[in-house]
């Protein structure tokens, strides 16, 4: 490397944003199949390694990295990107109007109960997730070093 290049950073000073956790989880779904009623479909046997989701049980796998459900975060980074994306979905879907901490403390609700209506498409789905991601962006432009 030369004296005036940059070393590569680090992958554990990557900030991960919810804007890119939710871009993760709609192509997540594009590849593997969304589902309405369950976290995950888990009917065959032997399943995929990533089955086929509901929109809350794609953000956190997205953030994850493998099949993890809203009600099971782990502890540490990954379940606090996971809940940071989950928030920001359920703000975006409410628009922000209620109180910012029914929406913090009921976003796996929310975001459950949108995908579960009874009129709700995986291309209203696969829309929402790209539109909460960049309206993410427009709100929280990244400020690069």
């Amino acid at each position: 490397m030369k004296a005036t290049q940059k070393p590569a950073q680090p992958a554990s000073d990557v900030q991960v944003t919810p804007a890119d956790i939710l871009r993760g989880a709609a192509a997540y779904l594009q590849l593997n199949g969304w589902i309405k009623g369950y976290f995950f479909d888990l009917s065959m046997n032997p399943g995929p390694a990533f089955p086929p989701a509901c929109t809350g049980s794609a953000i956190c796998t997205a953030a994850i990295g493998h099949p993890f459900t809203p009600g099971d975060l782990p502890s540490g980074p990954d379940g606090t990107n996971a809940l940071r994306a989950l928030v920001a979905f359920a703000g975006y879907i409410v628009d922000y109007a209620w109180d910012f901490d029914y929406v913090r403390d009921a976003a796996s609700d929310i975001v459950a109960d949108w995908n579960d209506e009874a009129e709700r498409t995986f291309t209203e789905v696969k829309a929402a997730l790209e539109d909460a991601a960049a309206q993410w962006d427009h709100v929280h432009p990244a400020v690069t070093p």
